[in-house]
């Protein structure tokens, strides 16, 4: 992917919100794009088939709920992809449910 596609994370975290991040979720302004690039980096050359969204929020989403560990992450990851592949009708969008039941 080029970076011309990506959409790099832009924190809307408040300051209150951000500390317990750190707290909480070892978030850390500082490293957060470096853990963004290692988790897409384990992506390309693991798993190039792939396609992950070019938007960095989807993969912080996933970073958070592992307190920014990239192993774990990228593990929930290749889970995530697996149900909308074994699944797929769970993953619908909404509207289009109807359609589906």
């Amino acid at each position: 992917m080029s970076d011309c596609e990506r959409r790099p994370y832009v924190c809307t975290l408040s300051p209150k919100t951000l500390e317990k991040a750190k707290r909480e979720l070892n978030e850390n302004p500082n490293t957060r794009q470096q853990k963004i690039d290692e988790l897409r980096e384990k992506f390309r050359k693991d798993k190039p088939e792939v396609k992950l969204p070019p938007d960095d929020a989807f993969l912080i989403r996933f970073l958070r709920n592992k307190k920014f560990d990239v192993d774990r992450a990228y593990k929930t990851l290749l889970h995530y992809y697996d149900c909308r592949r074994k699944y797929p009708q769970l993953f619908v969008k909404y509207r289009d449910r109807k359609s589906v039941v």
